[in-house]
């Protein structure tokens, strides 16, 4: 796969992820893993590039990584 491809693949894999999240709430990982067309390990770097572009957040769960939408007010209030 081209480096490009796997660009583009990842930018939708986001969308997929976030749109999810938006009409789910926050979910495992596992979850986001069993539900969406995707390889795991395409989902996983899908949810990194949402977490490093402070768009998503994730914790630890147990054995889980628990993936929310993140709390964009909040955010922004820290940056006044």
């Amino acid at each position: 796969m081209g480096e490009l491809q796997l660009m583009t693949t990842l930018g939708i894999i986001e969308g997929e992820v976030l749109t999810y999240l938006n009409e789910h709430g926050p979910t495992t990982l596992r979850r986001l893993v069993e539900e969406l067309d995707w390889p795991a390990p395409f989902i996983t770097m899908g949810v990194g590039a949402l977490i490093r572009k402070a768009l998503a957040q994730g914790n630890q769960e147990r054995l889980d990584i628990l993936v929310g939408v993140k709390d964009r007010t909040s955010q922004e209030r820290s940056v006044r």
